[in-house]
């Protein structure tokens, strides 16, 4: 039931001895959530401790059964056992812990940590893991160039319906006609993991709209934001699409310019700018356009999570740099009228952005 490839077996022995890299004596750290688990166990399941010196995963023997060519590959850097309590307890004991590190979880269950921990082990919260993940690495870059590769075919399957047939279908026939896509061509979950945003008109001002029962009009404008998920890894791009004949300069305008903004601004990113500073400007510029704020951060992280690091908002402290990969969508949203949003998911390399969803 799934045996490891090589280059997996390779990208997860890399990325432990970076983190053990950043552990003194006497420290380890637990995992808990099913996002880092993923990154360093391979799948998103049990619970893990990482110390200098070793390697424990403990899983639910069904798991153990279910994925033996996998978890008991000879070259599977975790010694796994069935999980229990009481193990994980005397492991920590044994190995002598005395600070352990924990990822940013609920307090309800940080205080059942504590209760199952010996008392002199100090417990301190860390985002180590998320700091490893904010760069990507060849490996991860190659799976999200494939996610963003079917998230563009998906967006050009949606542009090819509105064409052939925009007249009488509504919003959520669209977006199931779309889903089913990005499901039939690979994609493992619906855009997001809860469905696309797709909204005509007025409709789009609300940034997170879904889509309803309305019947998408003939003319105006349709805003569409879809991605998909390939081995765990997402992708995510927006669209706004001018429907008929507009008559309205200022809508049509309006639609340039938020477009040649996103492109301005993938242009101006370096390695080692500000995110708040790339924010500030696109907000700048959203004000000139529009005459109204800009609702939204200027784009977010892309990988294991479709909201990760880097946060290009205005109250970020990130600073961007080659091998991270996100989100860069400029936004303009009218009360009662249109909303207007074009997103990529790009990769900065040495020195400039590459878009992935182009």
């Amino acid at each position: 039931m799934g045996t490891p490839s090589r280059k997996k077996l390779r990208e997860i022995i890399a990325r432990l001895e970076n983190l053990k890299e950043k552990l003194d004596t006497g420290e380890a750290i637990i995992l808990l959530k099913a996002v880092n688990l993923f990154y360093l166990t391979g799948k998103d399941l049990g619970t893990a401790i990482i110390t200098q010196d070793e390697n424990v995963l403990w899983l639910k023997d069904l798991y153990i059964e279910h994925y033996s060519d996998f978890y008991l590959d000879e070259n599977y850097p975790f010694s796994v056992r069935n999980y229990d309590k009481e193990d994980i307890k005397r492991f920590i004991e044994k190995s002598k812990i005395r600070i352990l590190w924990i990822e940013n979880l609920n307090l309800t269950t940080i205080d059942n940590l504590k209760k199952m921990l010996p008392g002199n082990i100090k417990i301190t919260q860390s985002s180590i893991v998320e700091n490893m993940r904010i760069k990507k690495s060849k490996y991860e870059i190659s799976i999200l160039k494939k996610s963003c590769k079917l998230a563009k075919k998906a967006m050009n399957k949606c542009k090819e319906l509105l064409c052939s047939r925009n007249s009488g279908l509504r919003e959520i026939e669209l977006a199931a006609e779309i889903e089913a896509f990005l499901r039939k061509n690979g994609s493992e979950e619906p855009p997001f993991g809860i469905g696309s945003i797709i909204s005509a008109n007025k409709n789009s001002a609300d940034i997170h709209a879904k889509p309803g029962n309305r019947k998408i009009p003939k003319r105006g404008s349709i805003l569409v934001d879809i991605g998909a998920k390939i081995q765990g890894y997402y992708s995510d791009m927006t669209r706004t699409f001018l429907l008929g004949n507009i008559k309205k300069k200022s809508l049509r305008d309006m639609i340039d310019s938020v477009k040649n903004l996103e492109l301005e601004v993938i242009d101006m990113i370096y390695p080692g700018i500000l995110a708040k500073e790339v924010h500030e400007f696109v907000q700048r510029e959203i004000e000139k356009i529009s005459g109204r704020q800009f609702y939204h951060s200027t784009g977010h992280g892309v990988g294991l999570e479709i909201h990760e690091r880097p946060n290009l908002g205005p109250d970020s402290n990130d600073i961007l740099d080659e091998g991270m990969v996100f989100t860069v969508e400029p936004g303009v949203y009218i009360p009662r009228k249109f909303g207007i949003r074009f997103e990529d998911t790009v990769l900065l390399t040495r020195n400039k952005c590459r878009i992935l969803t182009k």
